[in-house]
């Protein structure tokens, strides 16, 4: 069984792995269009499942501010937070850029990597950087806490690559539903397969003034936050790694 986790290239080597495969699991609706195409595998030995987190890992029970006075974070301002790495794809740029449109009242946090990674892949970084703070990788088992201390969490996956636009199935997505905070994400393909309307704010891709318009949004209207937020958390509950080991031995004909 294969379980796809990008999207292999066109290669005979490829072919062959992929054609004695008993089944192939997949995180994305096109991967799954795209491996007939491509790779002429039939429907029927394809499982769509989308990736998921250990949900109860995220829904501790800690309020905002204890999870600032933990991590150090300011109690008077406003939080928007972004975990993970900084590889182009993941559109970090287009958040910090928002940053100084957003104002000096609100922080932007990038936990998870350093400024010098965005300006080594030329992201153009704004004049004003007062309301940006990078914090270094940290432990998995510390990010729920970090999410805990943000008042919107933001998702600002780039429109102009494939990797981000068909192939992700962001784990961060899941982290974040789970965590019962407001959420801005980028309005891609691979981000609808699992959200809509109802659960987050959606943000052009690459555009910084709609982010920071979309941030406002989640932060002015509280009780439309706590719908999202609500609905979100009853979605997440349904991905799970212990789901989706069901759903591929579902189809195999297994019991889990």
């Amino acid at each position: 069984f294969y379980d796809i986790h990008h999207y292999p290239e066109h290669s005979r080597l490829y072919s062959r792995v992929l054609k004695r495969a008993i089944g192939i699991g997949v995180q994305t609706k096109w991967k799954g269009g795209a491996m007939g195409k491509d790779f002429g595998i039939p429907p029927e030995k394809i499982v769509y499942w989308p990736n998921g987190t250990d949900v109860e890992r995220f829904d501790i029970p800690i309020s905002t501010h204890e999870a600032r006075a933990k991590l150090g974070v300011p109690q008077d301002k406003k939080i928007v937070l972004y975990t993970g790495s900084l590889q182009r794809w993941k559109g970090v740029c287009t958040l910090v850029q928002a940053a100084p449109i957003l104002g000096r009242s609100v922080f932007v946090y990038v936990v998870g990597g350093e400024k010098r990674e965005l300006e080594n892949a030329q992201c153009p970084m704004p004049n004003d950087q007062s309301n940006i703070v990078f914090v270094r990788p940290r432990p998995w088992a510390e990010i729920p806490i970090w999410l805990k201390a943000a008042d919107v969490l933001v998702l600002p996956n780039t429109g102009r690559m494939k990797v981000s636009q068909y192939y992700t199935s962001p784990m961060k997505l899941f982290e974040y539903m789970a965590s019962g905070r407001p959420i801005v994400a980028s309005d891609i393909p691979s981000i609808r397969e699992v959200v809509d309307e109802s659960m987050v704010l959606f943000a052009t891709p690459d555009n910084p003034r709609s982010f920071a318009d979309a941030i406002r949004q989640a932060l002015a209207n509280l009780g439309e936050a706590k719908r999202r937020i609500a609905h979100a958390r009853q979605e997440v509950a349904q991905y799970t790694w212990e789901a989706r080991a069901q759903r591929i031995l579902s189809h195999l004909g297994l019991q889990f």
